[in-house]
């Protein structure tokens, strides 16, 4: 069984317009809202951009000076 077979949908021209219609809206309107979400971000997100390398580093200097002082502890205990 389908909703076909229940009479939910209506294959006529002006119930197939419809959908159409509400696909292309509804398309243009989340593609729209996407595209202003970004670029309200993108101002924010430009300090992180500049400054990756930095951060990157960074973490990577933390990791290994805590995996440095777990290996110091492991072999001089």
């Amino acid at each position: 069984m389908t909703l076909a077979s229940y009479q939910l949908f209506f294959f006529d021209m002006t119930s197939i317009l419809i959908f159409v219609n509400g696909v292309v809206i509804g398309s243009f309107s989340v593609f729209y809202c996407y595209i202003a979400f970004f670029n309200k971000i993108e101002t924010k997100t430009d300090y992180v951009l500049k400054n990756m390398n930095t951060l990157i580093g960074s973490i990577t200097g933390l990791i290994s000076i805590i995996t440095l002082i777990n290996i110091i502890k492991y072999y001089w205990q």
